[in-house]
């Protein structure tokens, strides 16, 4: 049986050999996790640039050994102390949702039974449980003093790049 060979006439192998990846711009790939317990949702403080001091989603960079499950629940045990095993939520893929680089997420989602206590670490200067409220003109999330306003369709100046939609989504999702 002889080999499948394309138009060039190249086999698999000879394609691969001569394949040029960085023929196409590649973009970076996130994960983002909404993470809700007993009426509240996890988020981190941003401690680095882009949106330093803003609160976001626990996530981060996929590496390059891992899946993507695999990067979720490692960046949520690195940024908060958290163990847990999230579902796909969706991808998100605005090619302007982070001023770094063209930056795809894929987020995650997952509601605790029981409450775990959070540590901040990794590049989060601080880990909160926000209490959530809904009505019809948006959400608001409070921890103590802390409050944090959210348009029906995510949009906040209060959190993160494009985290609102993302908490939004997972949100709605769930309840």
């Amino acid at each position: 049986m002889s080999e499948k060979r394309n138009a060039l006439g190249q086999t698999e192998a000879e394609f691969l050999a001569a394949y040029d990846p960085r023929k196409f711009e590649r973009p970076s790939v996130t994960v983002d996790m909404v993470i809700f317990c007993e009426g509240k949702v996890l988020l981190i403080k941003r401690a680095n640039h882009p949106f330093i001091d803003t609160w976001a989603l626990p996530g981060g960079f996929v590496e390059m050994n891992e899946t993507c499950e695999q990067a979720a629940s490692r960046e949520l045990m690195e940024e908060t102390g958290v163990e847990a095993s999230p579902e796909q939520l969706r991808t998100y893929s605005d090619p302007k949702r982070d001023p770094r680089t063209r930056i795809i997420t894929v987020a995650f989602t997952q509601v605790l039974e029981k409450m775990p206590k959070t540590e901040a670490g990794d590049d989060a200067a601080d880990a909160r449980w926000f209490d959530i409220s809904h009505s019809e003109k948006g959400f608001t999330l409070t921890h103590g003093d802390i409050v944090l306003h959210l348009s029906p369709d995510g949009k906040s100046a209060d959190i993160a790049s494009d985290h609102g939609k993302i908490l939004v989504d997972g949100y709605r999702k769930h309840f």
